[in-house]
């Protein structure tokens, strides 16, 4: 396994950990490093880098793990081959990987507080790794006993309820025809044809699977029908409904994860702002490549990102091992970094869980006997994801609050970045502990990259020790400036805080170590 870990910008002796995770499963966070929330984006060219100026690390040290062995540069040092890939296997590596960090690699980070964030089939990472943290911290073998919380975006809980909830998105999305909805109302309610409420229809009970993960018509008229629209055709980006790349140099399919204000505030607010841009040169500012606001990062960040970290000198640099970079592909070539690892992860995975509902009921039970009575989850989403949708996400989560016995009764509320609308928080409560189900308006599944700021500040209040139980969190809090400057460069001659470390992840309780993380260590001064 592979990571690379950054200190917080703000004050990195007191700031709160933050653990992150890619999806997939097979998909690196080193990318999700570069391609969204990380201090450097890669330009176009893939030959250099600039300052990402809403990077995670402004408030919080950031650790970013390539999970499973396998994915980026993590790589097994004991089995060249290595087909063992499903989620309890996953949940031991990452385990043991941050035990090893905590006590071996980083120990002054040992008593801070801590985070698990990540995003997509992180959905699964987070949730089983949490057990495995919190038993941990009950019967003292786990170094870290300050873990407070998780934070998910566009995570795979179920795969019954987004299948379900994808079909209704669709439709209100302008997907269905309306012929084709009819028929679905009248034809496909799955297994109980007295169900009346579309909202209750089983969906899922017209698709089969082979590895709980991937899903596809199980041979009837509904199921035909319906499939659809559990997928999104080439000429669409699956993770941004409303994201297009037009430019044929830049067009990409991204891989498989893959302060309260009134309304006459916002407005006012939001016309001083369109005033403001007046003064400028607007012609110079537009972006005729893509309907992002992002200069069309989302379009190529992908091969850019890819092109950088297959450069020797950039490995070299990253004290990526040898061995690593030595390796080959069947065909001879050097083996490559790729954003997402299908050949060797995602098509040879096995989703041990299709609904993640028994690892939150844990948390819940656990949480208190681990002394975090006050321990707070996250689960936000882009609201145009159509890979994992808000939807389903919502419907999961509030099922898991009542049948916990959490107050969900409290209204849904707005919250709001630079004086407009950003989403909605739903929380749920008991005692302590906190639920948010929180949306983020106008993002797709990539919401550190969709929405920069919106996204920047969600997690530095989410995390903010200040706030003594997630209770108090305020979603609505400015972190930083509307258009923040980027930090001036540093002088060539500047000693660069790097420091190199090898991590060991483990099979289970056994000693033979399993895989090698190699990393560097870097405060953006």
């Amino acid at each position: 396994m592979h990571y690379w870990f950054v200190e917080s910008q703000n004050a990195p002796a007191t700031d709160p950990f933050l653990v992150w995770f890619n999806g997939g499963p097979g998909c690196s966070s080193f990318a999700g490093a570069f391609e969204e929330l990380g201090p450097f984006y890669v330009n176009r060219d893939g030959e250099s880098l600039y300052e990402n100026v809403y990077a995670w690390n402004k408030f919080a040290n950031v650790l970013f793990l390539e999970s499973p062995i396998g994915v980026g540069f993590s790589y097994n040092t004991q089995l060249a081959n290595d087909t063992s890939h499903k989620d309890d296997l996953t949940a031991d590596q990452n385990y043991a990987a941050l035990g090893d960090f905590f006590t071996r690699v980083a120990p002054e980070y040992s008593n801070r507080s801590f985070f698990l964030t990540g995003e997509s089939y992180a959905g699964h990472y987070i949730p089983q790794l949490s057990i495995r943290l919190l038993s941990g911290i009950i019967n003292g073998t786990f170094p870290n006993k300050n873990f407070l919380g998780i934070a998910i975006g566009n995570g795979e809980f179920s795969s019954q309820r987004q299948t379900n909830s994808i079909i209704l998105w669709s439709f209100y999305h302008g997907r269905i025809s309306l012929n084709d909805w009819k028929y679905a109302k009248e034809k496909c309610k799955g297994a109980d044809p007295t169900v009346t409420d579309i909202d209750k229809y089983d969906f899922f009970y017209y698709f089969t699977t082979n590895n709980s993960m991937d899903y596809w018509s199980n041979g009837t008229p509904c199921g035909d029908l319906l499939q659809q629209y559990l997928i999104v055709p080439d000429s669409m980006d699956p993770y941004n409904f409303y994201q297009d790349c037009w430019s044929a140099g830049s067009k990409q399919i991204k891989s498989k994860s893959r302060r309260s204000r009134t309304p006459e505030k916002s407005k006012a607010k939001a016309r001083r702002v369109r005033r403001n841009a007046l003064d400028s040169n607007t012609a110079l500012t537009l972006n005729y490549e893509s309907t992002d606001s992002q200069w069309a990062y989302p379009c190529w960040n992908d091969g850019s990102v890819t092109k950088w970290a297959n450069r020797r000198d950039v490995q070299a640099a990253l004290n990526i091992d040898v061995a690593w970079q030595n390796q080959k592909t069947s065909g001879g070539d050097p083996y490559p970094w790729m954003d997402c690892n299908d050949h060797a992860i995602y098509n040879l995975y096995w989703n041990d869980y299709a609904d993640t509902t028994q690892f939150f009921d844990d948390i819940i039970k656990k949480a208190e006997l681990a002394g975090q009575p006050n321990f707070r989850m996250l689960i936000y989403n882009g609201d145009v994801d159509t890979v994992c949708n808000y939807l389903g996400g919502a419907w999961h989560l509030q099922n898991i609050a009542e049948k916990n016995g959490f107050n969900t009764n409290s209204s849904r509320q707005r919250w709001y970045y630079a004086d407009q609308t950003a989403g909605f928080v739903q929380r749920y409560t008991k005692g302590g502990l906190v639920i948010d189900v929180l949306t983020v308006k106008g993002s797709g599944h990539f919401v550190p990259n969709d929405r920069p700021g919106a996204a920047l500040q969600m997690i530095t209040n989410f995390v903010s020790l200040s706030s003594p139980s997630g209770s108090n969190v305020n979603y609505n809090q400015s972190v930083i400036d509307f258009i923040p400057n980027p930090r001036p460069l540093l002088n060539k001659d500047s000693k660069s805080r790097c420091k190199s470390h090898h991590l060991l992840t483990y099979s289970g309780p056994s000693d033979k170590a399993l895989g090698t993380i190699e990393s560097i260590k870097r405060g953006i001064k």
